[in-house]
């Protein structure tokens, strides 16, 4: 029987029934004739096998269940498994080492969710002081400043399991450390969508939102924004009625009021994610001079729109705008070594800002551009655009030109304007002047700094792809739709969606950006 089962020729059927027969007749004591390899094969055979009849098996193979277990832990972590194979390791696990809790609380840092409803259920039921203090100094734990970008993925992800873990254990206080960021995120984005598919509650999540708005110190800064975030991956109707209007009334609060601008702008996600976009939308147009001690602030600015050779003249119109303000300091930008797809010209550097900048929260649409020039309007038919999506068709001394007009209709005099009057003529090279406080386009420096918003890695908005599709800034869900369905387009195109609107009347340089390329990081750590 030992060389039918090590025949590679064999059929896989008659090898694995070998192996049964063999883990029935040969006692404990020859554990020892059982090779690595035949150990990897029994394994890879019983996950594989019809989930029906896997029990039987399972059962089969109890005298080697030793020796299974690291092989099964194996294959329950093996991305590249198939999720009925994990799913039947877990079910192994179950079966196997259902007393070896603090091995299944590992194990509950690599679980899917489909894994997770397993194990979770034994690990509850034996639950003690060390299984918290277990899962808690994982997620206490940052990456090490030496682990590389790919590796970090995998490190974030079982952090997040871990404080997710501690969530359904009723703990509160040592989730917070995931919230914890330097320049990786990745623990705190894999935090926010890996609590509901695995049975976490709208109530906890609530209660660590009510913890971290004390303001205590042990709280880290990030939290309150990515518990929002997390809170709306649940309908409204999904939280509990006694807490209902009194988490709207804080999130409009903070909408309007909070000086972090990651916190103004998750309230306003969520409270559109919700449908109060009625109170999203007062707030947006209400003027928010610029203050010191505030990350953010909102323009309001009327403009007279140029004349129409169709429409004559027309009536003056007010625009708000929101801008996120960046500070004057040192900054990491360009790839790591490690990076995919990187480029050999990316290399990571430093940059000091000696001057403060600020960036629109949102991209010029069709009717600010058509108040600047009628000729936008002849854009809209091709993408059947509305007013209110993103302006097309703005190349470069368009933007300029955008700039200049915007800071004469907000009352910058001429000796604001970073781009002079005289060099807004012909199309020509225009000299930029970025110490002054008028609207510009921001440098290839700033509007990387602003992009990245502090993270290392290109997957500032955690490293699953599908997270594109939720916090995607050219999508619905914002709610500050700009982007017609047809306008997407390759970055390389000469002329691309914009512009990108930037500034800080009261103490520097307002800027405009115009461009697709404005990455998720940006929108999703800044203002989701």
């Amino acid at each position: 029987m030992r060389g039918v089962l090590r025949d590679n020729s064999a059929e896989s059927q008659r090898r694995f029934r070998a192996a049964l027969a063999l883990a029935d007749y040969v006692p404990e004591s020859g554990a020892a004739s059982w090779s690595a390899q035949d150990v990897k094969y029994v394994a890879e055979q019983l996950v594989s096998a019809n989930a029906e009849f896997q029990p039987l098996l399972r059962d089969a193979l109890r005298p080697l269940h030793g020796q299974l277990l690291p092989e099964l832990e194996r294959i329950f972590s093996d991305p590249q498994a198939s999720a009925a194979q994990r799913l039947s390791a877990a079910n192994a696990f179950a079966d196997y080492a259902a007393s070896d809790t603090p091995r299944l609380s590992q194990l509950l840092t690599l679980a899917t969710p489909e894994q997770f409803d397993v194990l979770y259920p034994l690990v509850a039921a034996a639950s003690s002081p060390a299984t918290v203090e277990q899962l808690a100094r994982i997620v206490a734990t940052p990456p090490p400043d030496t682990l590389g970008s790919l590796q970090r993925v995998p490190f974030g992800q079982q952090r997040a399991n871990a404080a997710v873990s501690l969530l359904r254990l009723g703990e509160r206080e040592n989730v917070l450390p995931v919230f914890q960021t330097t320049d990786d995120p990745e623990a705190l984005t894999q935090f926010l969508f890996r609590c509901r598919p695995r049975g976490v509650a709208a109530p906890p999540l609530l209660d660590c939102l009510q913890l971290a708005s004390v303001g205590s110190h042990r709280v880290p800064q990030n939290t309150r924004y990515a518990l929002l975030l997390a809170l709306g991956e649940f309908q409204l109707d999904e939280i509990p009625a006694p807490r209902r209007d009194a988490l709207l009334q804080q999130l409009a609060d903070w909408y309007a009021r909070d000086p972090s601008s990651s916190v103004h702008g998750a309230a306003g996600w969520l409270l559109r994610q919700w449908g109060h976009t009625e109170m999203v939308s007062r707030i947006d147009q209400t003027p928010a001079p610029y203050a010191a001690n505030r990350e953010w602030f909102t323009l309001a600015i009327t403009v007279r729109p140029t004349d129409s050779p169709n429409s004559g003249r027309l009536a003056p119109q007010t625009f708000y705008y929101t801008f996120v303000v960046f500070p004057p300091r040192t900054h990491q930008i360009g790839s790591t070594a490690d990076e995919l797809d990187r480029r050999k010209d990316e290399n990571r550097h430093a940059v000091t800002l000696t001057r403060p900048f600020a960036l629109l929260d949102r991209q010029i649409t069709f009717q600010e551009l058509i108040a600047f020039s009628p000729r936008y309007a002849d854009y809209m038919p091709e993408y059947d655009a509305n007013p209110t999506d993103a302006g097309y068709g703005s190349d470069w001394y368009d933007s300029v030109d955008f700039c200049g007009w915007l800071g004469e209709q907000a009352g910058f005099a001429e000796s604001d304007q970073p781009c002079a009057a005289a060099n807004r003529g012909p199309r020509e090279t225009r000299p930029v002047d970025v110490s002054r406080r008028g609207f510009r386009l921001p440098t290839e420096a700033e509007w990387e700094i602003a992009a990245r918003a502090g993270a290392r890695s290109a997957y500032g908005y955690g490293s699953d792809v599908s997270l594109l599709a939720r916090f995607g800034w050219f999508l619905d869900n914002s709610g500050k739709r700009l982007h017609p369905p047809k306008e997407l387009r390759p970055v390389t195109s000469a002329k691309t969606t914009g512009p990108w609107l930037c500034g800080w009347p009261e103490t520097t340089d307002c800027q405009l950006r115009l461009s697709f390329r404005h990455s998720v990081a940006s929108r999703f750590q800044r203002h989701p």
